[in-house]
């Protein structure tokens, strides 16, 4: 009986609210629950996956593209973006250092991109980094037809002629 009483306890904790658990470039962890019945969604600073938005985050150059060929044209105005502004590092270059480094970034509500970091050769992350945070202003991924703060990743390849 009360192995009974007990589960229907946990079980009623259990399903009363639940919890996001968000992490920073800074290490910092933040956990806020909800209660039942509240969107996850409604919560004004989490950062949604690329898999899940209603509206992918646009190049004002792809605004004017279908639905269907708007994260194609995001990749290659991306694409394009790094070809013509990377700058390969000279240390890098004179001792032929070629690789991928992996950036993560976010894009914010208002289009700016913030909390840059990259994994990679040590000789290519700064020029990696100085690239993300040199991309214009993008129009921010939408849910529910309001703007939200998007998290992405980008492998950038750095290979000698």
């Amino acid at each position: 009986m009360k192995k009974t009483i007990f589960l229907h306890l946990i079980i009623a904790l259990l399903f009363s609210c639940s919890a996001v658990k968000t992490q920073n470039v800074k290490g910092e962890t933040k956990i806020k629950s909800f209660p039942l019945g509240q969107s996850l969604w409604n919560e004004e600073d989490v950062d949604i996956p690329f898999a899940i938005i209603d509206n992918p985050p646009i190049f004002k150059n792809c605004k004017s593209e279908k639905k269907n060929n708007i994260n194609e044209c995001f990749e290659q105005q991306f694409n394009n973006f790094i070809k013509n502004n990377l700058k390969y590092p000279k240390i890098a270059k004179k001792n032929k250092i070629q690789g991928r480094v992996l950036i993560k970034y976010i894009i914010n509500k208002n289009g700016s991109v913030s909390n840059v970091s990259a994994k990679g050769n040590e000789y290519l992350l700064d020029e990696s980094i100085r690239l993300i945070k040199l991309l214009p202003i993008i129009a921010p991924a939408k849910q529910r037809n309001r703007p939200i703060s998007f998290e992405g990743n980008k492998v950038i390849n750095f290979e000698l002629d």
